[in-house]
């Protein structure tokens, strides 16, 4: 058994035929599974896009408002602790 010492040109130039042949058969068992549908836009009519914004743009607002529903109650909640506390001060003090 002998080993022959290359510079290297011969096993260069088998890895890339090789990632050329694969890279092509990546290209064709795309094609055929229709890969293409893969990067295919979503297409909606005018409608259903103005639909779909308003529907979004409508939950939007819901949600800031109940987000500052939120924070009032939040708010009050405080306040409804804090006069409470005043008041156990104020019977703790008779």
């Amino acid at each position: 058994m002998t080993t022959a010492k290359t510079n290297g040109y011969e096993a260069v130039q088998t890895i890339g035929s090789k990632m050329k042949r694969n890279l092509i058969l990546v290209f064709i068992l795309l094609f055929l599974t229709g890969g293409a549908s893969l990067y295919a836009q979503d297409t909606k009519t005018e409608q259903e896009q103005k639909t779909e914004n308003r529907t979004n743009r409508d939950q939007r607002k819901v949600d800031r408002d109940k987000h500052k529903l939120d924070k009032k109650q939040v708010k009050t909640d405080k306040k409804a602790r804090k006069v409470e506390r005043t008041e156990q001060k104020a019977d703790k003090k008779d």
